[in-house]
């Protein structure tokens, strides 16, 4: 008897016409079926528990309640599914959405097209093989030859970090830390459109990197690592470009003397250094 596997697709909300369109292409050994199916928040409901161990199910929940550890960064906790309406019951405090966001943005983890961009990001500069989306065994997908070339011979100079601004008349922080009122601008992170240039601050030269997207006072951008962080690359004695107490800065919007403007510094978290620095000895 043949099994039909099914995998469900979470995401933001997307045109099904644009997985079809980018499935239809690729033809597989077996029947391929794309669809769409939406569930109403009567139905379906999920929720982010932080925590080293996932909160025990009530003995009622049976068969309706999964709970998946996210597998992204040690600190991202456990994914909470319940099929059926009303919030899931689990003995655990709530918070605002904004609350699962921060930590994204703390622990160094994209999520979405406004921090993946479509048809732009890479899977090795946006950190996927690092956070267990990427499977260097498998084999045929969409983009699997210039992975695997860029894995074993080729240099991943950029990467999506978590990033925190601050006033151009304040010195650089020192640890990344989230703190909305530290920062005088308007919208602070948020208010910084997507995909603006991080240039060094009161120098000329080439781009750092470029803005994503933030809250607060923290966000993410894709960052040059020889230039914003003292990553050391594959090959490479020292981080090139890289000196200590050099400063960034993100400016956008009007002319040049009525721009808005704001301080970044990026940070690589422990778990992707300490990832990076292993794959560079396997």
């Amino acid at each position: 008897m043949k099994q039909t596997q099914v995998a469900e697709i979470a995401s933001t909300p997307t045109p099904v016409k644009l997985y079809t369109r980018q499935l239809s292409p690729h033809p597989a050994r077996t029947k391929l079926l794309a669809g769409n199916r939406h569930w109403p928040c009567n139905q379906l409901r999920t929720a982010h528990c932080f925590g080293a161990q996932p909160p025990p199910p009530p003995p009622a929940s049976a068969g309706r309640l999964m709970t998946l550890r996210d597998p992204r960064a040690p600190a991202m906790g456990h994914r909470i599914l319940q099929l059926g309406g009303g919030t899931p019951g689990v003995d655990a405090e709530r918070a605002a959405e904004d609350a699962y966001t921060i930590r994204r943005y703390l622990q160094g983890v994209p999520e979405g097209q406004d921090e993946l961009l479509r048809e732009h990001a890479l899977p090795l500069e946006s950190n996927m093989e690092h956070m267990h989306g990427v499977d260097f065994h498998k084999g045929c997908y969409v983009g699997q030859e210039l992975t695997i070339r860029t894995k074993h011979r080729g240099v991943v100079r950029k990467r999506v970090l978590p990033c925190m601004v601050y006033d151009v008349d304040r010195p650089e922080p020192q640890a990344l830390a989230y703190d909305p009122e530290g920062v005088s601008v308007d919208g602070a992170a948020a208010a910084v459109p997507g995909e603006t240039s991080i240039g060094r601050f009161e120098k000329r030269g080439r781009s750092a990197g470029k803005w994503l997207k933030g809250v607060g006072n923290i966000g993410m951008g894709l960052c040059r690592l020889e230039i914003m962080t003292d990553v050391v690359l594959p090959g490479e004695q020292a981080a090139a470009t890289y000196k200590a107490g050099d400063e960034f800065v993100l400016e956008w919007g009007g002319e040049e003397d009525v721009k808005s403007g704001v301080k970044v510094k990026a940070f690589v978290p422990d778990w992707l250094r300490a990832s990076m620095e292993e794959g560079q000895t396997k």
